[in-house]
């Protein structure tokens, strides 16, 4: 049977073999159409109607080929492709494969062909770099390349590509060049977008720069110049935040960790152009309702180099734009209820350097009649939370909310209109020293009399040629009061008695440490007196002093008599007065003037009031007369007698000046000018015409006798009023007629006395 088939199969190539030529073989489908094979061919396989089939298998199937020779071939049936035995591995004569995976044609790694190989992608017209459906050549390698679709240029390690440009542009002196062309519209909008869609948890960046090297020039990032004169908004950078990520967003990040001395700018833009449309330097819009932090511009700064840094720096040139310019612009459309902040500075770890949380320069010149602002707030608010167009807190002594200066003359440092107050604190006005740090400008200087007596039981007694000390004890000066006290002057009183005053003695009285018998800083004196015993009253009263003291200072007593054994000098007690000053700061709410205080009021009428405490067995209004309750304690209430003898003063409608609290009652003018009410006459109140108490409560009436007045009226009564003007002046009133029998002369008019009278 095996001799059969091989016989067979001998008998076939012969068949097919049937012109044999120096050794070369020529194989034929038809042996009619055979012709000589070709000179240079072994064999020569000839059809005009099928083709070729080598041996086909898969790369599992190639690579179990036992000790292949070079040159050995197969149709690689996962490639689609040939295969070719050649220098110890099977290689891949495939440029072009079509990838069903894809539906694509992938181009390969370069086996043998040609580097520069032309690939069809498109068949743009005129396309000068391949022409699909055509044989048409490339002209140069250096002509433009059109596409549609996707490209992938380099390698694809880790399936990312890499696009190495070496060259220069002559128009942008740029190494890649993108111009975008075409009319608005229908045209694209975008020159270069990208796209990442990450999954993952690394870091993400969507444009990565990295400059190195040593060059001098200016490094930046990223410059943009927008010329364009059209009425639409431009955008430098636009960044929008739409994922939902509780992650911490940047709109851009900067950090120069550089230590050259070079300009750097983390974001910097120019706008050359005169235009009227809205141009932004910056512009962050933040749509998303995570809680996690979001800046519109952070700016770090480690470097510790000497150079100037400025996290933002606006500079708008000289120009003649009618347009509104503006620094920096929030607008924040936030119903939350997180905090919002237009401008937020934290300035931690200041050295000696001058910190700014926001420093505006403005420099107008002559021609602006436009107001300038350096800082410009408006708040609308209509919530219930408190609105502030400016809040500024600081902590430590010497540092100022807000520091306000203009010494122009018409110019003002501060100006409010509306209501102003002022909570726990105090005002300084009119020292110039304000960051003098002086006594005067920021304290008040207060005064005091320490008093003491010194009931010496036993008494003092003493026969003794020289001196004798005694500790008198330690002054007790108040509690608040502080540290710098200094006296300024000691007044003593000593009684006692000695037996033989015809010697010499005297008596001092000194501020110092237990102990002290130094010849300095004793307060008193020593004389000579006449021969025989006497009671010694003496009295002292010291020099303007200067002497700084304390709660634990002593007090020093010094007695020296003469001479001599069995001639005693006796003390009995002592007292003392040391007057003292110290400063102190102000109380909350107080008022430091270093000039004048006006009260400039629209009012026709001003007074100085005070709020008592005044009973409401009658009802509170103002015009009525108020005097002290008898035999109360600090009590008042409303007059209700004739020329009473207690008048304080009348309750005022809007008094100009205030000098306590008004939850004690109501205001009572002690002096000015007020409005009092009247008591119904047919005759009325005449300018000059002296006013006191009456039985209606509260209410004044003319006084036509001699006693206790409130003041005298300094406008007339007008017809069915009830009320005139006075000058308060509460006093004891002469009537003109007993003041002239007085005399024993005779005038129209009368007088009020005061209480001192």
């Amino acid at each position: 049977m095996k001799s059969y088939i091989t016989t067979l199969v001998v008998s076939a190539i012969i068949t097919l073999l049937p012109y044999y030529s120096n050794g070369q073989v020529k194989v034929a489908a038809d042996p009619d159409l055979a012709t000589p094979a070709d000179p240079s061919a072994v064999l020569d396989v000839f059809s005009n109607t099928k083709g070729m089939l080598p041996p086909r298998m898969t790369t599992a199937e190639r690579d179990a080929v036992t000790a292949p020779a070079d040159g050995l071939t197969i149709y690689n049936t996962d490639e689609n492709c040939i295969n070719v035995y050649h220098n110890t591995a099977w290689q891949s004569y495939c440029k072009l494969r079509y990838n069903v995976v894809c539906g694509c044609v992938e181009y390969l790694n370069d086996y043998g062909l040609p580097t520069e190989a032309w690939i069809g992608i498109a068949n743009p017209t005129d396309s000068d770099w391949y022409e699909v459906g055509t044989t048409t050549a490339p002209d140069l390698i250096t002509d433009d390349i059109y596409t549609e679709g996707k490209a992938t240029i380099g390698g694809q390690t880790n399936n990312l590509g890499r696009l190495n440009v070496y060259g220069e542009n002559s128009l942008a002196n740029a190494a890649t060049y993108m111009e975008l062309t075409g009319a608005s519209g229908s045209a694209p909008q975008r020159t270069l977008s990208l796209y990442q869609n990450v999954t993952y948890s690394s870091d993400k960046a969507g444009i990565y720069n990295l400059l190195e090297g040593t060059s001098t020039g200016n490094v930046i990032g990223l410059d943009q110049i927008i010329n364009h004169s059209g009425a639409q908004l431009k955008h430098g950078i636009a960044n929008e935040f739409t994922a939902l990520s509780n992650g911490i967003s940047y709109g851009m990040t900067n950090v120069f960790s550089s230590g050259s001395t070079s300009t750097k700018y983390g974001v910097r833009n120019d706008f050359p152009t005169t235009a009227n449309g809205t141009n932004y330097g910056f512009y962050n819009y933040f749509n998303t309702t995570s809680t996690s932090l979001k800046y519109g511009m952070f700016n770090s700064f480690t470097a510790t180099t000497g150079g100037t840094k400025t996290g933002v720096r606006n500079y708008f040139p000289s120009g003649t734009t009618t347009g509104t310019i503006y620094g920096v612009n929030n607008a924040i459309f936030n119903d939350g209820t997180s905090p919002k902040y237009g401008v937020y500075n934290t300035l931690s770890g200041i050295g000696a350097g001058t910190a700014y949380g926001t420093y505006n320069n403005i420099l107008m010149n002559s021609t602006n009649t436009s107001n300038a602002y350096g800082v410009y707030s408006n708040v609308s608010n209509n919530g219930s939370g408190i609105g502030y167009a400016g809040y500024f807190r600081t902590t430590g002594n010497g540092n100022y909310g807000v520091y306000g200066y203009n010494l122009s003359n018409g110019g003002r440092a501060g100006a409010f209109v509306g209501n102003v107050e002022i909570g726990r604190g105090w005002l300084v006005v009119g020292d110039d020293n304000v960051f003098s740090n002086t006594d005067e400008y920021d304290t008040g200087t207060r005064y005091g009399v320490w008093e003491g007596s010194f009931l010496l039981n036993p008494y003092i007694n003493f026969d003794y040629n020289g001196y004798r000390y005694f500790n008198l004890g330690q002054i007790d000066l108040p509690a608040d009061i502080p540290a710098n006290v200094v006296a300024t002057k000691i007044i003593w009183e000593m009684d006692g008695y000695h037996q033989d005053a015809n010697e010499d003695h005297g008596f001092w009285i000194a501020l110092e440490n237990p102990g002290y018998q130094g010849a300095a800083g004793w307060y008193g004196w020593f004389g000579n007196a006449g021969n025989g015993a006497k009671d010694l009253n003496w009295h002292y009263v010291s020099p303007a002093l200067n002497d700084p003291i304390s709660n634990t200072q002593n007090i020093e007593m010094r007695v020296e008599d003469d001479c001599c054994f069995g001639d005693n000098i006796q003390v009995f007690n002592i007292h003392l007065k040391i007057y003292y000053r110290y400063t102190a700061l102000l109380e909350d709410g107080g008022i430091a003037a270093s000039g004048l205080i006006y009260a400039n009021s629209n009012n026709l009428v001003g007074d100085l009031a005070e709020h008592f405490e005044v009973n409401n067995e009658h009802p509170i209004e103002y015009g009525l007369i108020v005097g002290l309750k008898p035999g109360g304690d600090n009590e008042y209430e409303i007059c209700s007698t004739p020329y009473s003898n207690h008048m304080v003063g009348v309750i005022s409608e809007k008094p100009s000046v205030v000098l306590n609290a008004p939850s004690v009652g109501p205001p009572v003018a002690l002096q000015g000018r007020v409005k009092v009410k009247l008591v119904n006459s047919d005759v009325l109140i005449k300018s000059g015409d002296h006013l006191t108490t009456s039985d209606t409560p509260g209410h004044a009436q003319k006084a036509t006798r001699m006693g206790k007045v409130i003041g005298y009226a300094v406008t007339n009564q007008k017809a069915g009023t009830d009320f005139v003007d006075i000058l308060v002046q509460p006093g004891l009133h002469l009537p003109q007629e007993k003041e002239e029998e007085e005399k024993g002369e005779s005038k129209p008019k009368g007088r009020i006395m005061s209480h001192g009278e």
